[in-house]
């Protein structure tokens, strides 16, 4: 199955609506990170992570071995938000003050 879900990803306790590309970027490259362990131990495929700073938000794309979308979705949404919510740089409160709120999932068949 492949699937693509997209975050838009906001600030805590701030009400603002847009995070600093470099922010994105920094998260996007973690996600990247994890999905491309993930692909190396044959666990995804075909993985993608892509930003958009006008929206504020990150999509991670991949194909999964799951037969069920539903499960697919799931798997790939757990490795998403494990690896958006993990901070390795602790000395950035900004990071640490993100919100990744789902906005669209998309399931499709692969061959």
């Amino acid at each position: 199955m492949r699937v693509r879900i997209t975050w838009h990803v906001v600030t805590r306790d701030r009400g603002e609506d847009r995070v600093p590309a470099e922010v994105l970027r920094q998260k996007a490259a973690r996600l990247m990170e994890v999905l491309i362990t993930q692909e190396e131990d044959g666990q995804l495929h075909n993985v993608a992570v892509e930003i958009d700073a006008i929206e504020s938000s990150i999509t991670a794309d991949a194909i999964l071995p799951a037969k069920n979308g539903d499960i697919a979705a799931g798997n790939l949404r757990s490795i998403g938000l494990m690896a958006l919510g993990h901070s390795p740089h602790s000395d950035a409160p900004a990071q640490q003050m993100l919100d990744f709120n789902e906005i669209d999932c998309m399931v499709e068949a692969s061959e």
